[in-house]
């Protein structure tokens, strides 16, 4: 192994100025029962949600007959979001796939490293149009927030006897908006323990790991590597609830299609004035066209 290549396991470094007093071994230890905790959690969870609340709206699900709007189409998404969704899903895989060979200590470190780079580049390029895409040219960034009354409608949306379906939410429902702010700790949490660890950029972070020497790279490794499993844990509940909750299924051909059901996306949201008013027209046959998005 070449100097400078890493093995996917701890080695104590030899530095004149180095406080070392963590056990390489206990680290490795730890990262390891940290994932098998925490993607064994999340797919226990999954399971069970799957059992008892996925299964039993496998039939018919989310039918449309009858409803007034069935024929009308809603534009959820631009070409610009779907094309950033897929290329953020490529960028994480590769992360993902590249990680957790360094992790087990793949032969190839040295390759798998530059690929991994690759990876970091091209989600924080991605990240970035999207944050300015979403918060400076459309202005949505209100879209991330939500009130005390948002809340409580969730809570009622979600109790047994508090409303259930009935209950309406904005352009995101509480949980997603919780899931996108837990998910932007999780990146800057990977992003700030990268740093630390590729050694280019360490000294842009180095007053978080300096005070404790080496001791803070070994620990930003450790950290780096539980937000992946926490990152990875978070897009199989993502992917789960796309792909396996039948009533969030009119959401998924959004992804690929930027269009949705007009039906079903007023069953479920609260729209501005202005666009409750085109879909009350629209159901009593006063227009022929859908209204745009938000």
């Amino acid at each position: 192994m070449g100097a400078g290549e890493f093995s996917g396991k701890f080695a104590k470094t030899v530095d004149s100025f180095a406080r070392q007093s963590f056990d390489p071994t206990n680290l490795n230890r730890l990262a390891e029962d940290a994932f098998l905790w925490i993607v064994g959690l999340m797919a226990a969870f999954l399971a069970v949600h799957f059992v008892f609340f996925a299964l039993s709206g496998l039939k018919g699900a989310h039918s449309e007959e009858g409803m007034s709007l069935e024929n009308a189409q809603f534009k959820r998404r631009s070409t610009a979001k779907i094309v950033y969704h897929w290329v953020n899903f490529a960028a994480i895989a590769l992360l993902l796939v590249t990680g957790l060979l360094i992790f087990y200590g793949d032969p190839d470190t040295a390759g798998l490293f530059e690929w991994h780079l690759w990876g970091a580049w091209i989600f924080l390029g991605a990240l970035a149009f999207h944050i300015w895409n979403d918060t400076i040219r459309f202005k949505h960034f209100h879209r991330m927030l939500f009130t005390g009354q948002d809340l409580s409608d969730a809570m009622a949306r979600i109790l047994p006897g508090g409303g259930g379906g009935e209950q309406k939410h904005p352009f995101y429902k509480v949980e997603q908006i919780a899931y996108h702010w837990i998910l932007a700790a999780v990146v800057l949490g990977l992003v700030i323990t990268g740093f630390t660890l590729w050694e280019p950029a360490r000294i842009y972070v180095g007053a978080i790991w300096m005070p404790w020497g080496w001791d803070g790279v070994f620990f930003a490794r450790v950290l780096h590597q539980i937000f992946t499993f926490l990152l990875l844990a978070m897009i199989l509940g993502h992917v789960y609830f796309a792909v396996a909750v039948p009533k969030n299924w009119y959401v998924l051909k959004s992804i690929f299609t930027g269009r949705m059901s007009l039906s079903s996306y007023v069953k479920q949201h609260q729209g501005s004035p202005e666009f409750e008013s085109r879909v009350k027209d629209l159901e009593a046959g006063q227009e022929q066209s859908a209204p745009a998005g938000e």
